[in-house]
């Protein structure tokens, strides 16, 4: 990753020549190469970063081994945002996916004055911070609406793959989930019989990751 200039290319549609200019008044250009790491899960990310040309992957990561979560970033999007926000490590990493991937960062300091100065970015990035929000509640609604073992498979599931282990009890999984603890226990007694996982005193253990995920419906993976 390699600070370089900006490009007339690089302004966006919703900024003005001038307003861009006032953008690029506070935030360091950088061209990536495919592959390179921008930051890992679990890090505090003081950035916020503006995706320019090109593709940014988010990335999980489990028994130290980092895969893209599918969850894509292009021209015009941003991330970094529950980081940079609300000043806790990122659940995701990111990865760059093309090479002359073109960003722009912005250190925390520098974005709110940044905001405060220029209007047109403030409305800029707080639409696309809103719109995650909308997205991230629609996906809860939808998984209200999934079949009650999907939702209890994949709530297991995002925690094994983010953590590596499910050090979460049934009470604590039905309270999540606002599901009934005799819901959730029928439904991990299933997995269980079904060689998927196994029960232990405040904590699951995921015996077969890949049986478990097709124990959820395509409509569920592709939620979000």
């Amino acid at each position: 990753m390699k600070p370089v200039d900006s490009r007339p290319e690089d302004r966006l549609d919703a900024f003005s020549e001038n307003q861009w200019q006032n953008v690029l008044a506070y935030g360091t250009c950088f061209e990536c190469k495919a592959g390179e790491i921008l930051h890992n899960q679990g890090e505090l990310v003081d950035r916020h970063t503006l995706i320019l040309s090109g593709q940014v992957s988010l990335t999980r990561t489990h028994n130290n081994e980092t895969y893209r979560s599918g969850i894509l970033r292009g021209r015009g999007e941003t991330y970094s945002t529950s980081g940079f926000f609300m000043r806790q490590g990122r659940l995701m990493g990111a990865t760059i996916d093309e090479d002359s991937t073109r960003i722009i960062v912005f250190e925390r300091d520098d974005f709110f004055l940044m905001c405060s100065i220029e209007p047109s970015a403030m409305e800029f990035f707080f639409k696309d911070v809103s719109s995650m929000l909308y997205t991230a509640m629609d996906y809860v609604r939808q998984m209200r609406e999934a079949p009650i073992e999907t939702r209890v498979a994949l709530r297991v599931l995002m925690v094994h793959e983010t953590h590596g282990s499910v050090n979460q009890t049934q009470s604590e999984i039905s309270a999540y989930l606002g599901l009934s603890r005799v819901t959730v226990s029928k439904v991990l007694a299933d997995l269980a019989d079904a060689g998927l996982i196994k029960r232990r005193y405040g904590r699951i253990v995921v015996l077969d990751e890949p049986g478990l995920k097709a124990r959820i419906t395509p409509d569920a993976e592709n939620l979000g």
